[in-house]
């Protein structure tokens, strides 16, 4: 979205108190910690509760989730009850919002929870930073379509973990993409034996829910973030088919023009 932090912080505002669920997606490195919390704090004010915010990005196991985000609003175990139970029921009088933040990893287990509170909670609103929607009903999206800083590392590692296998190997070979590219263009450089055409839609469409790919409204192009692009074109190079693949992309070029 145009329009610089200022403008994403004062959009996000009226997000949190006009929604119960808002996710700020985008690539990693894209600023949506940083913007989800000044966001958050600013807005603080509007609930009796507060704003609180858990991190959760380096958290390694979802088994942790909920008593992650106890320890963080401070509501205690209960003997006897699960601990997603035990949140639920101390949250239920709460007018509050809850920011999870870095659910790249934990997406499922994150929805779960969160429709839950969502149920049980009716004051409660939360927001979540991630890679991708939670894919909830009445979830509003915030996408950070800027190009990130340069690339982090452990999140676009992290995240290339998260991908299926044929997102991995078309994540490597769309790196040679300089520009705009369609769907047609990515079947085109892309497909071979390894890579069936007919699996490459559907492998464009998971990059681009993890936000590591980023569609041109109205146009039918997607764009790869420069950060996303660089940690795509070591993966190529670690898979030894950079010469390949970039002459693959020269010849398309050369069809093209």
């Amino acid at each position: 979205m145009a329009g610089g932090p200022a403008l994403e912080i004062a959009t996000l505002r009226g997000l949190f108190t006009s929604s119960r669920l808002t996710t700020v997606t985008g690539p990693p490195g894209a600023g949506k910690t940083s913007v989800a919390t000044e966001a958050a704090f600013r807005s603080a004010g509007v609930f009796p509760g507060g704003a609180r915010v858990v991190p959760l990005s380096e958290l390694p196991d979802e088994a942790l989730l909920a008593h992650a985000v106890m320890r963080t609003v401070g509501v205690p175990d209960q003997p006897g009850l699960p601990q997603a139970e035990a949140l639920c029921h101390g949250l239920r009088e709460s007018r509050s919002l809850l920011v999870l933040d870095g659910c790249e990893h934990l997406v499922r287990d994150c929805a779960s929870l969160v429709r839950r509170l969502l149920r049980h909670c009716p004051g409660l609103h939360v927001a979540v930073t991630s890679a991708e929607p939670l894919g909830l009903d009445g979830e509003r999206v915030f996408s950070l379509s800027r190009d990130p800083e340069p690339a982090d590392g452990l999140a676009q590692g992290r995240l290339h973990q998260l991908c299926e296998p044929a997102e991995r190997l078309l994540w490597a070979r769309l790196s040679v993409f300089g520009t705009e590219f369609s769907l047609p263009d990515a079947v085109g450089v892309c497909a071979d034996a390894s890579l069936r055409a007919a699996a490459i839609p559907g492998a464009v469409r998971g990059l681009a829910r993890r936000s590591l790919l980023i569609p041109s409204p109205g146009t039918g192009q997607y764009r790869m973030p420069e950060a996303v692009r660089e940690y795509g074109a070591m993966m190529l190079r670690e898979l030894g088919e950079d010469a390949d693949a970039r002459g693959r992309y020269r010849a398309w070029r050369e069809v093209r023009d």
